[in-house]
């Protein structure tokens, strides 16, 4: 009799505490979309590497040895098919924690890279022997096009990775246009490899609203091509059409993949390139 009466007073208990616990998480919900849609929209895209450097200094799978041990099988393919017989230089752009660099100098690649994130920097100086590794820079995108800096001083490169989904993270068409110019200085005849993060344009209310405020003046364009969470930091949407148009201005021919669904990805090679995809 005792345990009846006592289910029956907590079961409205119960109710009421899953009740809450699914409003707590709609707010929480709600809180993380606000946030995201202020970052997106009154951060500039010039400091977008002070937010994704601390994304991702403080996730640790990206200083772990089990992961800056292998290639994504895709990846593998294009140094396969595309990459210069050995000895050879090769460029790693956002390098992180040396996943790209690590592998080629095991292959006996020798490497150069670069990453907004010295801690990251300093795990890839740990993993690569004084032999193989050309250089490192602790530098942003937006510095390396835009200044000499010592991995200039190792061209020309015969191969240049941009670390996987990187390219995502340069904030606008102008700088990616200016990071890819340089990089096809630094490469004149060899492939440039990107990899983006795969992003569906926003839909349903979400996109109403960023609509409507962007005709009223109070979003901005560049919010409208990007997003913003915590495990990605900002990145802006990209299309196909945005890389093979990126692909003309830079004097080069994009190899896109296959499927651009999962782990986009397209390899871009010199016009007078003879080589067949």
């Amino acid at each position: 009799m005792l345990g009846n009466r006592f289910q029956q007073r907590l079961t409205p208990l119960l109710k009421v505490l899953d009740s809450t616990t699914e409003t707590l998480n709609v707010v929480n919900h709600c809180c993380a979309k606000m946030r995201e849609e202020m970052l997106l929209n009154f951060v500039p895209a010039e400091q977008w590497d002070i937010f994704n450097q601390r994304v991702f200094t403080r996730t640790r799978l990206y200083r772990g040895k089990s992961y800056n041990s292998d290639l994504h099988q895709w990846e593998k393919e294009i140094v396969m098919k595309y990459f210069p017989d050995l000895p050879a230089r090769v460029l790693v752009t956002a390098c992180g924690g040396g996943r790209e660099m690590t592998y080629l100098a095991r292959m006996g690649y020798r490497v150069a890279g670069f990453d907004i994130s010295k801690k990251l920097l300093d795990n890839t100086e740990s993993l690569i022997s004084n032999e193989k590794l050309l250089g490192l820079e602790h530098i942003s995108y937006e510095k390396f096009s835009g200044i000499e800096n010592s991995l200039d001083t190792h061209a020309p490169y015969d191969a240049i990775i941009c670390g996987w989904g990187s390219f995502s993270h340069i904030g606008s068409r102008f700088l990616q246009e200016k990071v890819l110019a340089k990089l096809r200085r630094l490469c004149p005849q060899g492939p440039i490899v990107l990899s983006w993060i795969a992003m569906a344009p926003a839909e349903g209310k979400t996109a109403d609203f960023r609509r409507y405020l962007h005709r009223k003046g109070l979003y901005t364009t560049r919010a409208l091509e990007s997003r913003f969470d915590a495990a990605n930091g900002f990145v802006r949407r990209i299309e196909t059409s945005d890389i093979t148009g990126l692909a003309a201005v830079t004097g080069s021919k994009a190899i896109l993949s296959p499927r651009q669904d999962v782990f986009p990805h397209s390899v871009l090679l010199p016009n007078e390139s003879s080589m067949v995809c």
